[in-house]
């Protein structure tokens, strides 16, 4: 499995994480959340696609990432509402 990259906003440590069975890389610093990936019952399926768009992502120019990180933020607002949040 290839390795992931740094979080391309802040710089942060980046991490696999796995949610209402979706796969998708997250920045441990700015908590920026890259593509959710179907990866039904945790089989690992999704990995290789989230670490994959999330490298591709971290080595865009500045204008993709700041179009790419609107709906990343999309993303984690939505579920961050789905668990309570405000």
């Amino acid at each position: 499995m290839p390795e992931l990259k740094p979080c391309p906003f802040c710089g942060g440590k980046t991490r696999l994480i796995y949610a209402y069975q979706m796969t998708a890389v997250k920045c441990q610093k700015c908590k920026v959340l890259g593509k959710p990936v179907l990866d039904y019952y945790e089989q690992g399926d999704g990995k290789a696609e989230a670490i994959e768009f999330w490298n591709r992502w971290a080595n865009n120019d500045s204008n993709q990432r700041r179009s790419l990180y609107a709906v990343a933020v999309v993303h984690l607002c939505y579920h961050s509402r789905q668990q309570g949040g405000k």
